[in-house]
């Protein structure tokens, strides 16, 4: 549809309650193009869930840190302290709260959209190791990237670890990108490759990774830390800020 015929409709329907409701949360022309095209009708039913719990369904914050304040109340009921935090060019933030777990935002996605994961055990109980752990709330960066880091591609986690000593990032803080992602986008973030969870060990040898199947499903799967391969890739921790 043209933003010639959107601006038709927006003008020949004024008698229309939700259409007034909708052009008084803000709803414009560009606005309607964007949720015409959002893959999987996301914005509409970001639209519908919003009208529903009577809010405006246009100001998700365009200031990522503000995102994640709007992301953990929506999603989790939490409030969150952003003071002192400062955005880095280039680089997206993952705010991590004082007792998020594992199993929690997982299950927080699979309302979302389809998820599978390798396990039906609960995952906080069976990725037993993380370089991060939630006791304290945290925000750390990662590049601004929809698929993995390039340059860890070929790169067992071994070798990122103990080799060129790279902090990669955990499975909460993966599962985290990907909630913001799709919050802020409607989209799901490693769709060709998959991210190496390397901050994450499921046991000596075995670690998480993630990624985005060809039917849209997002998987969370193990693979062996000794093992390089091209389409598992580690995201690298830019840095870290205690709040």
């Amino acid at each position: 549809m043209s933003k010639d015929k959107i601006v038709g409709v927006l003008s020949h329907t004024k008698g229309s309650e939700l259409l007034k409701k909708l052009e008084q949360a803000g709803l414009t022309p560009q606005l309607a193009q964007e949720v015409i095209e959002s893959p999987n009708n996301h914005k509409a039913n970001q639209i519908v869930e919003f009208l529903a719990n009577n809010e405006n369904p246009f100001l998700i914050p365009s200031d990522p840190m503000e995102q994640w304040v709007a992301l953990y109340k929506k999603y989790f009921g939490i409030e969150i302290d952003i003071s002192g935090i400062k955005n880095k060019p280039n680089m997206w933030p993952i705010y991590v709260h004082q007792g998020m777990k594992m199993q929690q935002v997982y299950d927080q996605l699979a309302r979302l959209f389809r998820c599978w994961k390798y396990t039906n055990n609960n995952l906080d109980e069976v990725v037993t190791h993380n370089d991060r752990k939630a006791t304290k709330s945290y925000v750390l960066w990662v590049r601004d990237r929809v698929e993995a880091d390039e340059e860890n591609k070929n790169k067992s986690a071994s070798s990122l670890i103990n080799g060129t000593h790279t902090t990669g990032i955990t499975l909460l803080e993966r599962l985290l990108l990907e909630l913001h992602h799709f919050y802020t986008t409607g989209e799901h973030l490693d769709i060709i490759n998959y991210t190496l969870s390397t901050g994450s060990r499921i046991n000596y040898v075995n670690l998480p990774y993630m990624g985005c199947d060809n039917g849209g499903r997002v998987f969370v799967h193990w693979h062996n830390a000794t093992f390089p391969s091209p389409s598992l890739r580690s995201r690298k921790v830019v840095s870290v800020q205690i709040v």
